[in-house]
């Protein structure tokens, strides 16, 4: 585990560590790469290489060099370990500083949850829009099939144009059964086969 101050058991800098210079640099490289609120691995990198070679004497220095090469030694940080590693390095610095560092991360974390809101509500549009396009296309489907039923024979166009009549574009088979019957009332007399087709057609002359 990282280091704390042997004598006060504290991390946060001193003032006479603020007042150092590799105090000052220290401060300057958080705030370098925390002011934007988020912690990416070349960032970590980069504080990771200058904590090598600053002075070991400064506890925050220890606690952080510890800290972020524990974190770094496999090449993975999770999004839990990488929020424990934002709150540490916020912890060395002076309150004032370390203020500002956890708006910034706040706010980067109210930004990542808008978009990722944004990003869930885009895909639930888009599923639902899927949905609809699926049932408008079911729908007109079935209404294809419904009127490819509906429309009459080639055996009722034959017989109506035999009986002199004529189907419109958009008849149906109750349509053309009709107006067989019509036809064949109109004409007189119906023939036993005639009677056979109409019962087919489930059609009474009268």
């Amino acid at each position: 585990m990282a280091e704390f101050d042997p004598v006060t058991g504290r991390i946060t800098l001193t003032k006479a560590h603020i007042a150092s210079e590799h105090g000052q640099r220290l401060i300057e490289l958080i705030l370098e790469i925390g002011l934007d609120g988020e912690l990416s691995d070349a960032e970590l990198v980069q504080i990771s290489d200058w904590l090598k070679s600053a002075p070991q004497e400064i506890p925050a220095i220890r606690h952080l060099r510890e800290l972020v090469g524990d974190a770094l030694t496999d090449g993975f940080i999770s999004r839990e370990e990488r929020k424990i590693l934002h709150k540490q390095i916020e912890r060395v610095l002076p309150v004032t500083e370390r203020e500002r560092l956890i708006i910034a991360r706040k706010a980067f974390q109210e930004k990542r949850k808008a978009a990722q809101h944004a990003r869930e509500q885009k895909e639930k549009e888009e599923r639902e829009k899927l949905r609809e396009e699926e049932r408008t296309r079911r729908d007109a489907e079935r209404e294809r099939l419904q009127q490819e039923y509906n429309k009459p024979t080639d055996a009722q166009r034959r017989y109506v144009s035999d009986l002199g009549g004529s189907l419109s574009h958009n008849a149906t088979k109750q349509d053309a059964s009709e107006l067989i019957g019509r036809l064949l009332h109109s004409n007189g007399s119906i023939s036993p086969r005639q009677r056979m087709v109409l019962r087919f057609w489930s059609i009474t002359p009268e």
